[in-house]
């Protein structure tokens, strides 16, 4: 039978949100299934972190649209 989605890799990296996040919007409509607003506070935050690399290209295309440069992504430490 054919694979029809990405296999779960061991991912490498892990993302985080700057105190820079406007609370804009942009990364949500990119990636809904990561990111929260808290209404208080105008900004967002991650709800998980990628299990495999379409998810990591996910968020990737995320920080790149983010107006103040707040998603930033790190080598996650073994």
């Amino acid at each position: 039978m054919p694979k029809t989605s990405m296999p779960n890799e061991a991912v490498s990296v892990e993302f985080y949100i700057t105190e820079e996040c406007n609370g804009c919007g942009l990364c949500k409509n990119i990636a809904p299934d990561f990111f929260d607003c808290v209404d208080y506070a105008y900004s967002y935050f991650l709800t998980r972190q990628p299990s495999n690399e379409f998810e990591v290209l996910l968020l990737r295309d995320a920080a790149a649209v983010c107006t103040v440069d707040a998603i930033r992504e790190t080598v996650k430490s073994s």
